[in-house]
């Protein structure tokens, strides 16, 4: 019969691991334990459950009377999940790694569905994570199509536990002090938004031994990046991998990209010139002064003074005018002329800009200002062909499926990559005959056009039709 000469009781308390023990000296043996005088015991991350669970099975001097997880029941009625060869693969890839990893796939390649199967293969107590409510209730609904149990939800008002919940970001990081030891598995969706914030406390709070991230691009290329670094402490290393050119034509639909050059005319010509002026003169100054500062540091630093302040008036002056001059609405009242049958996505760079073309075409806008009974009913009337286009700005970007659009019309946007693959990735879900076309409006001589070829990387391969029209 074995004996113990301690014995040790080991508490989730308040997303935390308490150990308790007779002293403070039984730390040598945990590494990951601090001694807290508070309470007079033991405290560890809740992230390193799974270490130190081990630690105490492989020492057979030391008997733990784990109380740490609870149970919200079992996963049971569960339907077949067909995947894909390549989700196969995501779902073997993440097996062989250890039961963690991130998965990068385009827009409309099936995330969710590796997701859901990894939840049916592993058959543990699940929380999906997922940053806004649009996706919440996306989610749910796709986790019902192949699990009949109840599904638990954190989030847009509501708060009930069971053993699959999908929560969105913020509702997890207030909740988890108290939930995180009712699950074994993460799945964490657009997991890109993690790795450089203060939400990044929802993975230490959690036991989940578990973990799953999904994007739609790599959160990033280089090894060295922080961000990257503490997604492979997190969620674990990115373990599989594909993008556009890989699917397209075969599981994503084919597509052309348009680039289409238009010009400011000469009042908003001299309007961008001045305003861009008084900011390129301020920000080559600080720029000298502060060489390694980043855009935060800048933004800042410049509001601290009234010449900075005027500098950073300026900057988003000039990006007003550039959102949505003359040519921009000339050439989307034409394609929208051109393409008036076909279901339409019209992406824009602020709100004032969707609103805007809402107000100009008739064309219902989807803002994050709009209620979900609204939205629903709108993406409701586009599915059923009741109208032909929406605008949107950022609320299109991720993850919400509409899969029948077949042009997209980017009057505005950033220079970031990830938002430029989600936007056409909202046309490439793939049906009989389908062949998308993405328009992207570029104004010449202004920023816009340094911010087209920065994030139009992914898409290098592609051979672009490039539109001059000089109105």
């Amino acid at each position: 019969m074995q004996t113990y000469s301690t014995s040790h009781i080991l508490e989730f308390n308040k997303g935390t691991l308490l150990l308790k023990v007779q002293s403070s000296n039984s730390s040598s043996l945990f590494e990951q334990f601090v001694w807290d005088e508070r309470v007079g015991a033991q405290r560890a991350k809740a992230s390193k459950y799974d270490e130190i669970v081990k630690v105490f099975a492989s020492n057979q001097s030391h008997r733990l009377d784990d109380r740490v997880y609870k149970s919200l029941g079992s996963l049971s009625n569960w339907e077949a999940i067909s995947l894909r060869t390549y989700q196969k693969a995501a779902l073997l890839n993440w097996e062989a790694s250890g039961k963690k990893g991130i998965v990068c796939l385009p827009t409309g390649a099936g995330k969710t569905r590796v997701a859901i199967a990894t939840i049916a293969y592993s058959n543990v107590s699940t929380l999906c994570l997922v940053p806004t409510r649009v996706l919440l209730h996306q989610w749910i609904k796709n986790v019902h199509e192949f699990y009949k149990g109840p599904i638990g939800i954190l989030g847009d008002g509501c708060k009930k536990l069971h053993p699959i919940t999908v929560s969105t970001f913020e509702s997890a990081f207030r909740n988890m002090p108290w939930i995180g030891n009712c699950f074994k598995l993460l799945i964490i969706d657009e997991v890109h938004h993690f790795g450089n914030a203060i939400r990044d406390e929802i993975f230490s709070m959690s036991i989940a031994p578990y973990r799953l991230g999904l994007t739609a691009t790599r959160p990033d290329s280089d090894k060295n990046s922080l961000q990257l670094q503490n997604l492979q402490e997190f969620v674990g290393p990115i373990i599989f991998s594909m993008n556009i050119h890989d699917l397209t034509g075969v599981y994503l639909s084919d597509f052309s990209h348009i680039k289409v050059s238009l010009r400011l005319n000469q009042v908003e010509a001299v309007r961008y010139e001045r305003e861009s002026k008084l900011f390129k003169s301020y920000y080559r100054s600080f720029k000298k002064q502060y060489p390694d500062s980043n855009w935060q540091e800048f933004t800042k630093l410049s509001s601290l003074s009234a010449s900075g302040r005027q500098a950073l008036a300026a900057y988003f002056r000039s990006r007003r005018i550039v959102n949505l001059p003359e040519a921009k609405i000339v050439k989307l009242e034409s394609l929208l002329q051109q393409h008036q049958n076909c279901k339409k996505l019209i992406f824009t760079s602020d709100s004032e800009s969707a609103i805007t073309i809402s107000r100009l075409y008739l064309i219902p806008a989807i803002t994050s200002e709009i209620k979900k009974a609204e939205r629903e009913s709108i993406l409701q009337d586009f599915l059923q062909d009741k109208i032909k286009a929406i605008v949107s700005c950022k609320v299109l970007n991720e993850g919400i499926d509409i899969p029948d659009a077949e042009v997209a019309i980017i009057v505005g946007g950033n220079s970031n990559e990830r938002e430029h693959v989600q936007r056409i990735g909202r046309l490439l879900r793939p049906s009989e005959g389908k062949k998308a076309i993405v328009y992207e409006l570029i104004m010449l001589n202004t920023h816009e056009e340094r911010q087209s070829i920065k994030r139009g990387k992914p898409f290098e391969n592609f051979k672009f039709n490039r539109i001059k029209n000089n109105i």
